[in-house]
């Protein structure tokens, strides 16, 4: 997804039965939250709570941000291991939330051409295991393997599920 997730997300199927194409983003607030949701930063004491809390997300004045407790709680809920998503520049290409259990992933190196930051893809292989390629100034700098279990993709959404 491209933001995150949402206190209207409780299965896969929420996702499949958004209708297409997406005229108007404002008119679901299930569609506003997949855009534009982010993760709280963990210096955000709420982000410490065992309750999945979702508060307004001052930073882009739409949508909400959400505790590690939420993303917990959304992968029980969607049979999922991980939660991919982009949206956010991320100084060295990609960071893990909440014991690997959501990750953003950014692209583009030098964002905007104000930033020294790395970009990252994401390679999952067919045992579910995850690498991570980094870029700089669009070369390749190194793969990062990922190895702890908790790192493997698996899960029973199907692949057409649009995420």
């Amino acid at each position: 997804m491209h933001g995150g997730i949402s206190p209207n997300l409780t299965s896969l199927d929420d996702i499949r039965k958004i209708s297409r194409p997406i005229q108007n983003v404002a008119a679901n607030p299930l569609v506003q939250d997949i855009l534009w949701s982010d993760p709280m930063s963990s210096q955000n004491p709420l982000n410490l709570s065992s309750q999945p809390i979702f508060v307004p997300n001052s930073l882009r004045g739409l949508s909400f941000e959400f505790n590690d407790s939420a993303i917990s709680n959304c992968c029980k809920a969607l049979k999922i291991d991980l939660i991919v998503r982009g949206h956010q520049m991320q100084e060295n290409g990609y960071t893990f939330c909440q014991n690997k259990k959501l990750v953003t992933i950014f692209s583009a190196p030098n964002y905007s051409g104000k930033h020294q930051n790395l970009g990252a893809i994401m390679l999952v292989k067919s045992n579910g295991q995850i690498c991570f390629v980094l870029l700089k100034n669009n070369q390749k700098v190194e793969n990062i393997a990922e190895n702890s279990s908790s790192s493997s993709v698996t899960g029973t959404g199907s692949s057409d599920s649009g995420m």
